[in-house]
């Protein structure tokens, strides 16, 4: 506790001056004659002992009115970071950092964070003398909006203007990355942070290590009460053709403070509503939900999980866009016809029945080049030498989303380039000679097999004669494996494409999947899942950049993007890289590219993790973060203007005092009174 005028403190001498005058008329006697003295030892015992107790109570009270009186007058107040007789005249530097990302965009008690915020920066303003440089930045994008002293005509309509946006930032990054390049000599330098503080530091020392000596206000928003969020939405089905169900995975949140009862929760393939459940979440539980429908006849399906409006409605709608396979370009790589005769055979039993097969041979010893430019899938059993060219150029095709089927046999020369694209390096050729390797399903085989249209899967499972060993690695998933233990289906993931690694090769002097009734629906399998175009419609986070692969032969058609506004923007092809930049995906929702007119791809946006809203962090955790003594913890409040002038000037004390020195007025005034009569009364 601190006081604004010091001097009056000199008064709390006055405080004496009742017991002085006590004391004093302890020395002055006066002669009371009584007609008997025989009731003076009863009176002395009873009534005069109350007397004196009570003479001490009013004796006391008296010098705490003087006491209050004299501290009331010398303004007390709470100590702040500037004494309130110092800030009009003290050269000031005032940063004022506004939180513009998503999560501000919640509501509380049916406004905006963003708006409050606005609203109390605005008011606070007031409260800073003529002496006060003022900086005001937004986080979303990172942006100084106003620099100058204050000028509030001026500065009103532009912290109206900041707009909400649905974007993450890097709020503590930014905000050191402000102060240290503000070249400031003002003797007091002051930041302060409008934000709900999602998001810990990188560095917490840079933070208290921070060389500017700024003090902190750190302004929080309060906890919201009603929330529902989405926190996933997942395709279980891998594979995706117009006569599957697609089969999704919806995880969502109650994060919000009360209990949700009846929440409908829907699903929308383009538009149309074709799932929907209906139930409860307590606050805090998270559950999981599994839809399932038959996609629509289009190339591209958007799918929408969609809940009811509440107090933050950006986590209450993911969009993600399903490709329906229609069609998949195959290029089979061999060394020799005779390799891929049985391979041959169960493609063209596959496309007899389901029409959506087209297969080019390339027969070649040696591989120098790959034109890869229209193919979905590339298929290789038993190639010879690979050039480093044509790793390169199978890497690329990779990158891009194409999908590898290797079946391999050939241990000699083999580069070891190809572990770039997950094909592991032989170590030798084993052989069962008399006897064989019984096949079983690996860790991972249901992720993809899990419906497969085989009656008794196990009992398909191929006999191994011989294949080729080697060691997987950690990118490597085992879908099937030997009995042994050593793989014989594996699936790893470069770039965006997948590839599918057979350690022996469709020959019955190596196996006998050819027979299996699993071979056919496995080989659908996995030419489909290689074949699916999902790296031009994998949804990217808020603000990522999204690449978009082209062929060749698209290259130069027109291309334009429709963003989930509707906004329009023309697109520019990469010619050397062979693709489209987009840049700009600062919406949510789902974005749509046309070539030449017609819709080409579409992919959608989500929202950062960091930007659905949880429970803030504790005060005591966000003052830990800066130099002791250095921060104050702030709740937006509708008065708080009064609340921040109390944190930086000490909140103002003299209404308790006053309080005090009034009660005690009261209770001296029924004290006096009541002692007088009683004395009264006894000499009667």
């Amino acid at each position: 506790m601190t006081f604004l005028s010091p001097t009056v403190l000199f008064g709390l001498a006055a405080v004496s001056i009742p017991l002085i005058i006590h004391l004093f008329s302890k020395f002055r006697t006066q002669n009371v004659e009584f007609s008997t003295i025989r009731f003076i030892q009863d009176l002395e015992h009873e009534t005069i002992r109350n007397i004196k107790i009570k003479q001490w109570i009013i004796l006391l009270l008296r010098m705490i009115i003087i006491l209050a009186l004299v501290i009331l007058f010398s303004r007390p107040v709470m100590e702040g970071f500037i004494p309130g007789w110092m800030g009009a005249e003290l050269e000031s530097r005032i940063v004022i950092v506004l939180d513009n990302s998503a999560s501000m965009s919640a509501k509380i008690d049916g406004e905006s964070r963003l708006s409050r915020s606005k609203n109390s920066i605005v008011d606070m303003v007031s409260v800073f003398g003529d002496n006060t440089l003022l900086d005001v930045y937004q986080t979303n994008p990172p942006k100084l909006l106003y620099s100058r002293s204050i000028d509030l005509p001026v500065l009103k309509p532009i912290i109206q203007a900041i707009s909400p946006t649905s974007s993450n930032d890097n709020l503590w990054t930014f905000v050191d990355s402000a102060l240290s390049i503000i070249e400031s000599t003002e003797p007091n330098k002051e930041c302060i942070i409008f934000s709900d503080f999602q998001t810990w530091p990188d560095s917490v020392q840079s933070v208290k290590d921070h060389e500017h000596n700024w003090r902190y206000y750190l302004v929080s928003q309060g906890h919201i009460q009603d929330n529902l969020s989405i926190l996933d939405v997942q395709s279980v089905s891998r594979v995706k053709t117009k006569n599957q169900l697609l089969k999704l995975n919806t995880r969502i949140l109650n994060n919000g403070s009360i209990p949700k009862a009846n929440i409908p929760i829907e699903l929308f393939f383009d538009e149309h509503r074709v799932g929907q459940v209906v139930t409860e979440f307590s606050p805090g539980i998270s559950k999981d939900f599994l839809f399932q429908a038959f996609p629509t006849g289009e190339r591209l399906v958007q799918s929408k999980i969609q809940l009811p409006s509440d107090d933050f409605i950006l986590d209450n709608e993911l969009v993600i866009n399903l490709p329906i396979t229609h069609e998949i370009k195959c290029a089979l790589f061999s060394r020799s016809t005779d390799n891929i005769f049985m391979l041959e055979t169960a493609l063209n039993s596959i496309n007899e029945k389901e029409e959506f097969l087209t297969i080019e041979r390339q027969i070649q010893p040696e591989l120098n080049r790959l034109f890869l430019d229209d193919i979905d899938v590339a298929i290789f059993h038993n190639v010879g030498q690979m050039s480093d060219q044509s790793i390169t150029d199978l890497k690329k095709f990779q990158e891009q989303g194409g999908g590898i089927i290797w079946f391999s046999g050939r241990l000699e020369n083999q580069p070891s380039r190809l572990e770039e694209i997950g094909i592991p390096i032989p170590q030798r050729l084993i052989e069962s000679n008399s006897g064989f390797f019984k096949a079983e399903k690996g860790e991972y085989f249901n992720q993809l097999f899990h419906d497969l249209n085989v009656r008794h899967v196990d009992r398909e499972m191929p006999e191994i004669f011989t294949y080729v060993k080697v060691a997987p690695s950690r990118s490597n998933q085992v879908l099937i494996k030997l009995n042994n233990g050593d793989p014989f289906l594996m699936e790893s993931i470069g770039g965006s494409g997948h590839m599918f690694y057979f350690s022996s090769l469709i020959d019955l002097r190596w196996n006998d999947l050819p027979m299996r009734g699993s071979f056919i629906p496995m080989i659908h399998k996995l030419l489909v899942t290689a074949g699916t175009d999902d790296y031009n419609s994998d949804p990217v986070q808020i603000d990522e950049s999204k690449w978009v692969a082209l062929t060749h032969e698209l290259l130069n058609h027109e291309w334009e993007l429709i963003r989930p506004s509707g906004s329009k923007e023309k697109l520019i092809p990469d010619f050397k890289k062979k693709g489209l930049m987009i840049k700009n995906t600062s919406e949510l929702g789902s974005y749509t590219i046309y070539s030449n007119g017609s819709p080409f791809t579409s992919f959608s946006t989500s929202l950062h993790p960091d930007e659905i809203p949880t429970d803030p962090f504790k005060k005591a955790e966000l003052l830990s973060i800066f130099p002791e003594n250095n921060a104050k913890y702030l709740e937006n409040s509708t008065d708080f203007t009064q609340v921040f002038n109390e944190a930086r000037h000490g909140r103002s004390l003299w209404k308790s005092f006053l309080l005090i020195a009034l009660l005690s007025m009261i209770a001296e005034t029924i004290l006096s009174r009541g002692t007088g009569e009683t004395i009264k009364r006894d000499e009667n």
